[in-house]
């Protein structure tokens, strides 16, 4: 049987600390967002930010080790050829 530590209502310190990291990089993602909008074109400005699945996915490939499979590579493909067609 598996005996449990009565729960003292106390946050762990490790998911306060990426909580905080979370949140500064949510605010710097929002201000570049903003700052993007306000300088640059819009419909530039919002082609270029709907790639970031792209991006996603390449992290997840280096840092989390996840899989690339033919399905992914398709999908970020058909990103990728979607923004270029906008773009001109």
């Amino acid at each position: 049987m598996i005996k449990r530590e009565p729960n003292t209502g106390a946050f762990e310190m490790s998911g306060l600390l990426y909580a905080i990291i979370s949140s500064v990089f949510g605010l710097i993602a929002y201000a570049s967002y903003s700052y993007a909008l306000r300088n640059g074109e819009v419909g530039t400005v919002a082609m270029l930010c709907s790639i970031y699945p792209t991006l996603v996915f390449i992290l997840g490939v280096i840092f989390l080790g996840e899989p690339i499979t033919a399905m992914k590579i398709g999908g970020i493909v058909m990103i990728l050829s979607g923004t270029v067609l906008l773009a001109h």
